[in-house]
């Protein structure tokens, strides 16, 4: 096993139709990580993909991972380009980005490192990332729930990194893709602590520069 089961939910009610809410919640550990090949993020995001298909059509606006980057290796993805080459241009959106490494400063202090490593690993899947800015607000594309409190499992935030990235499609495909070449970036820049990563479709996001 690649990891320990924990704890999962989400509420997946007839009520929930036509509302925005937060539908799927997992909870995982890696079972043995002096033995990992590898942090498992694309297979992790394909077996939530399975779950979701099961409950009907799911129109998806967000993704929100936190991921051990100190634990095991972030491997580099393949590519994306069977998926991309299916995908309708008419779908194309620019996708906000954040990065929380929470009482660690190593992401912001290296985060010209971080988008440099993502705008190079990405290219091949013509997948753009925009400029980069630090912010230490208390407005978050997403407010986690209670249970994956950011501050209770990182400590208290020292600033996270936001910008935004230009995909051909938002879906879990793109969004575990992304979040794995932020895993790898992150690591490649010293990163030693858990991230947490969040990607949001249905915000105003600035112009890609």
């Amino acid at each position: 096993m690649l990891w320990d089961m924990e704890e999962a939910g989400g509420n997946w009610s007839d009520e929930l139709e036509h509302v925005v809410g937060n539908v799927l919640w997992v909870q995982v550990g890696l079972s043995n990580t002096a033995k990992q090949a590898g942090l498992p993020v694309a297979q992790f995001v394909a077996c939530n993909e399975k779950v979701l298909e099961r409950i009907g059509v799911v129109d998806l606006t967000g993704v929100q991972l936190m991921l051990p980057v100190g634990k095991a290796p972030a491997r580099r993805t393949v590519g994306l380009d069977p998926i991309l080459a299916a995908s309708d241009p008419a779908n194309s959106t620019i996708v906000p980005v954040e990065i929380d490494g929470g009482e660690d400063d190593t992401c912001i202090r290296n985060v010209t490192q971080i988008i440099d490593e993502l705008t190079t690993a990405c290219a091949r899947d013509e997948i753009r990332f925009g400029s980069a800015a630090i912010s230490q607000s208390s407005s978050y594309l997403f407010n986690e729930l209670a249970g994956m409190d950011r501050t209770a499992w990182m400590g208290q935030s020292v600033g996270r990194i936001e910008t935004q990235v230009s995909v051909r499609e938002f879906s879990l495909d793109t969004s575990g893709h992304l979040a794995a070449h932020i895993a790898r970036s992150c690591q490649l820049a010293g990163v030693t602590s858990s991230v947490l990563i969040t990607l949001r479709r249905d915000v105003v996001a600035l112009d890609l520069r």
